[in-house]
């Protein structure tokens, strides 16, 4: 019995900890890398938007002032919604994070401007 309450008590404190809406806890980290392949003589980079929580994220946007690309953005990943700013499409979790590639001389930094997170 004392096993079972050990381990509910853990279950619970788990899952405060990984659900925890916190903004620096639950900040996803968006990282790139080379893919190894050119679209119209420029390196393509792969981009990874990677929740940190176990949590629903939605509504993410980037900032994207000055960014180019002579590759198409996936429009079921990315769009431009203004000069300024790129949003993310649907809804995203830890074990499916939004991936997409474009291709420019030099990587663009991307930043956060904004998220909505939902833990259940």
């Amino acid at each position: 019995m004392k096993g079972i309450i050990k381990f509910i008590s853990l279950l619970v404190f788990l899952t405060f900890f990984l659900c925890s809406t916190d903004a620096d806890t639950c900040d996803p980290i968006i990282t790139q890398k080379l893919t190894g392949r050119k679209i119209r003589n420029e390196p393509q980079w792969e981009v990874l938007i990677k929740p940190t929580c176990w949590c629903q994220y939605s509504n993410a946007t980037l900032a994207c002032t000055g960014f180019k690309t002579v590759e198409p953005l996936d429009s079921n990943v990315i769009t431009r919604t203004s000069a300024d700013v790129c949003s993310i499409v649907n809804s995203f979790y830890i074990e499916s994070p939004p991936t997409f590639t474009y291709a420019w001389r030099k990587p663009y930094n991307f930043t956060k401007i904004s998220y909505a997170i939902a833990c259940s």
